[in-house]
């Protein structure tokens, strides 16, 4: 059945297909479903995952998920400001020795465009990102800082785009 909603603005519009996209995932565990974008090895990810779930695999971004890298300075502040206001938070992981942060957002075919403003680092399809289970709760070398409670919800775009603009002017002005 289609949709017959109008909708008033993008954003809402964009935030309604993330819906959906991740009600299609919601009934699977965590794990497979981010050990998904290792296509046929993705068995052996899951595998690996469930004798050291702490031990980080590479997954190729850009095949469900672009990610974002930020300092741990700005994106920790983003990240409290989000939950706080209670927005739909995607999975954030922290590099352990670093401390940066990495947002998984979905794959936006012109998305460079829209990060190269911002002092952050896409990762799309020519890079890996090295991510321990979602069922582990270690810290070192990587561990998440947040998971959604629904499978499959990544964190709209313009949502973290525009919170990173907030905190950067929030920190100048301090």
């Amino acid at each position: 059945m289609r949709d017959e909603r109008v909708w008033r603005c993008a954003e809402c519009h964009r935030q309604h297909r993330a819906e959906l996209a991740a009600a299609q995932w919601a009934g699977m565990p965590a794990a497979n479903w981010l050990a998904g974008v290792a296509g046929p090895g993705k068995h052996d990810v899951v595998i690996a995952w469930g004798s050291k779930p702490e031990q980080p695999e590479l997954l190729p971004c850009g095949v469900r998920w672009h990610a974002v890298r930020m300092a741990g300075h700005i994106g920790k502040p983003v990240l409290d400001r989000l939950l706080s206001d209670g927005a739909s938070v995607g999975p954030v992981l922290r590099a352990g020795r670093t401390g940066a942060l990495y947002w998984l957002l979905p794959v936006e075919v012109d998305a460079r465009a829209r990060w190269a403003q911002l002092p952050v680092r896409l990762l799309t399809s020519s890079s890996y990102l090295a991510a321990p289970s979602p069922d582990s709760h270690a810290h070192e070398p990587a561990g998440w800082v947040h998971w959604p409670e629904v499978t499959g919800t990544l964190t709209s775009p313009e949502l973290l785009a525009t919170a990173i603009e907030r905190e950067l002017y929030a920190g100048a002005s301090r």
